[in-house]
Order: C-alpha cells, then sequence, then structure tokens
C-alpha cells in the first residue's frame, strides 16, 4: 500500500521535496501521483534506502587477567550480530551471538593484552560496525619468592617462571633503597638465582620486579636470613 508523505498537495512548480520521519537502514518505494493535465496519474515508482545507525554504545564493565564482559544496546531488526575481537586492529576472531543479545562475556584471553573489540551487525536499522573499544586484561599474580638454600654468605632463590616476562630483576632492600641483589641480567625464562656476599646469620628482604608478559608487576616483598 502507498501512504503520502504530505500534509498537503505541493506547488505545481515544485521539483522535489524531502520526507521525513523514515526509519534507518529500510528500503522505499516512491511515486508520484499528479492529478489532472498531460502527466496525469501515477509516475514510475523509484527505490531508495535510508542509512544505517550503527550500534555505538558498545562498552566493557568488567575485566580479569583472561575474561571482558561487554555490553550494548541490542540492534533493531537485526539478522545477525557477531562479537569480533583484535591485538592489532586489523585481523579481526568473530563469534556470533544471539540477536537480541545486550550482554557477553569473552573468555580465554591472553593476559596483560590489549585487546580492540566490536560488534558487526548484519541487517536490520544498525546493520554495519559499531564503536570500538580498546581493553587491557589484567596481568596474573607476580611471582613469590621462596627460599631454596642459603649458607653464611647466600641465599638461592626460586620463583615460578614469568610466562612471557621480557625482563626479571631480584632487587634487595639496602635500608634506603632497592637495588638489584644479583650481578648480571637474569634470564626472563629463569625460575631461581643465587644472591652472594651475603653477611653470616643476617635477614635480608627481596622482591621480585617483573616487566612485560602475562605476571608483569612488582612481588611484595620476602625476608629470608643467612646460615
Amino acid at each position: 500500500s502507498w501512504t503520502s508523505t504530505s500534509a498537503k498537495d505541493l506547488a505545481i512548480t515544485e521539483t522535489g521535496v524531502t520526507v521525513t520521519g523514515l526509519s534507518p537502514g529500510t528500503k522505499y518505494y516512491f511515486r508520484l501521483y499528479i492529478s489532472d493535465g498531460v502527466y496525469g496519474g501515477d509516475s514510475k515508482s523509484v527505490t531508495a534506502t535510508t542509512d544505517t545507525i550503527a550500534v555505538s554504545n558498545l562498552k566493557s564493565t568488567v575485566k580479569s587477567d583472561s575474561r571482558i564482559t561487554l555490553i550494548w544496546t541490542a540492534p533493531k531488526k537485526a539478522t545477525a550480530v557477531q562479537v569480533q575481537r583484535s591485538t592489532d586492529g586489523t585481523t579481526w576472531t568473530s563469534t556470533s551471538v544471539t540477536k537480541t543479545l545486550e550482554t557477553t562475556t569473552l573468555t580465554g584471553l591472553t593476559p596483560n593484552t590489549t585487546y580492540y573489540i566490536r560488534l558487526n551487525v548484519t541487517g536490520g536499522e544498525n546493520a554495519g560496525p559499531s564503536n570500538v573499544i580498546t581493553v587491557k586484561t589484567d596481568t596474573q599474580a607476580v611471582p613469590s619468592l621462596s627460599l631454596y638454600s642459603s649458607t653464611t654468605s647466600s641465599l638461592t632463590l626460586r620463583w615460578s617462571q614469568a610466562t612471557k616476562a621480557e625482563a626479571v630483576r631480584i632487587e634487595q632492600w639496602d635500608g634506603g633503597q632497592w637495588v638489584s641483589a644479583v650481578t648480571g641480567v637474569i634470564n626472563p625464562t629463569a625460575t631461581s638465582a643465587t644472591v652472594t656476599g651475603l653477611q653470616s646469620g643476617t635477614r635480608y628482604t627481596f622482591r621480585i620486579v617483573v616487566e612485560g608478559g602475562y605476571k608483569e608487576g612488582v612481588s611484595e616483598e620476602f625476608t629470608f636470613i643467612t646460615k
């Protein structure tokens, strides 16, 4: 059926009109009806599709080292909705969700990693990609130090491997500041180190510092005593 787009007849000299109040992402058919004159009657119809309005309120509410929870307003009249994520903003991994859904949680993510996230909507008024958000997953707990062995002048410390770490340092409190406790560079994949040059029967405080990777950060302090 056809609906008139104007409340009153147009002037016979008019050559254009703007039709308002239309639905986004919708195909419309238009025609003129001319009363009387040489061109009286209905014109041929033409079609035009209104632009869609992309979802623009995608956001993150909760995150951990491996999960990100998202919320958004459900797209109108969508035929399919995908949640897409990327670590570089170029290559996207898609997960289909129910088209009426307004929240989901991405799982199995990598700790301490920045993700680009968007919706991709097929069909309906909000078809197309949504706004893109960036969310960085949390790091895992920094490794704890434990004492493996001690002598009168050395302490051998151990810790769980700091996955994907770029650098690992063992620091010692000297009474005024933290200083390097180990001579040379510790291999980032190492899980132990020996602190030498210590005094017998003396209490020493250490911490581990991890740069990069899943467990980036500074540990709590640990105190050990030489023999």
